[in-house]
């Protein structure tokens, strides 16, 4: 995790990727082992901590999606402009 916080302002390029990985470790880690106690009603407290992780996870792999566009954008936004 440290490794990816002081990556991530450096590669520019890979960042959704980067984004992408943390969001679906986050959303494995989350996913089976507290949504599914949570959706049968046999959740505890930690499970709800759970539920919040794998929602982060959502919300990452979001955000990832959103960088690749605005990534495509800028790439088109450069050739345009080079014309």
């Amino acid at each position: 995790m440290a490794a990816g916080a002081v990556l991530y302002p450096l590669l520019r390029r890979v960042r959704p990727a980067l984004v992408a990985f943390f969001g679906m470790l986050a959303l494995t880690g989350g996913w089976p082992a507290h949504v599914t106690k949570a959706l049968d009603g046999d959740a505890a407290g930690g499970d709800y901590t759970g539920v919040l992780y794998a929602l982060a996870g959502i919300v990452l792999i979001a955000l990832a999606l959103k960088l690749i566009l605005d990534l495509l954008r800028a790439r088109r936004a450069r050739s345009v402009a080079a014309r």
